[in-house]
């Protein structure tokens, strides 16, 4: 459920905010059910605030990704350094967003970050192997064991070893069709509620996460 989502996300030192047009009252109580803190609510807001609120965030030196679905969260998905659009949304934010979640649960920005992190590690790996395989390869090819072995790589090797270098990185690249959807640990919240506990755990982790941009803000401003 969301309130997992939340609490997870906070013990993975992730900031969670939540900027909606709704009235305050409305969105302090949903907020109190699903673990948000109340200094991290923006209520009563116009399109026009959500990019500034964003643009605050980005100022601050803070990497953001925004989730929405309908035409006010546009400009801020547009902003955002990553916009997420639900796949159910309007044409104008899946048009503004970066990426689309195909279902409306939360729980599948997990899934999400998880395969985008696994595919950049796949591409990592393919580029290195690529240069490895080239780098030994290439100079073979070219003759470099001529003067030592007194032959040189025949031309249909050296077609056959290019051919092997692609299907090696098309087979890894493949691979990623085994990718299986992550499961988050569950918080073992109170009928979606947060106890006392855990509102003050999550305060705890806001505050060090609070302080710790105090700090990387003071170390910028003077220049390392």
């Amino acid at each position: 459920c969301s309130s997992d989502l939340v609490a997870y996300l906070i013990s993975q030192r992730k900031r969670v905010m939540m900027v909606t047009g709704d009235n305050a009252l409305a969105a302090q109580r949903v907020a109190a059910e699903v673990g948000i803190l109340p200094c991290d609510v923006e209520a009563c807001c116009m399109p026009a605030d959500k990019e500034r609120i964003v643009s605050r965030e980005q100022a601050a030196g803070r990497k953001v990704a925004f989730i929405g679905d309908g035409i006010n969260d546009s400009p801020a998905l547009a902003q955002a350094n990553l916009g997420i659009a639900l796949g159910a949304g309007t044409d104008i934010a899946i048009e503004c967003a970066d990426a689309v979640l195909m279902h409306d649960s939360l729980s599948d920005i997990l899934a999400f970050f998880s395969l985008s992190a696994t595919v950049v590690r796949r591409i990592r790996l393919n580029f290195a192997w690529a240069l490895c395989y080239n780098l030994v390869m290439v100079p073979v090819a070219a003759g470099i064991l001529y003067p030592i072995a007194g032959q040189s790589l025949p031309p249909v090797a050296a077609g056959v070893a290019m051919i092997c270098s692609s299907l090696s990185v098309l087979a890894s690249s493949l691979a990623l069709r085994c990718f299986k959807r992550p499961t988050f640990p569950t918080v073992g919240l109170n009928n979606g509620k947060v106890t006392a506990g855990q509102l003050e755990d999550i305060t705890d982790e806001r505050a060090r996460l609070t302080q710790a941009d105090v700090n990387a803000n003071k170390h910028r401003s003077t220049g390392g």
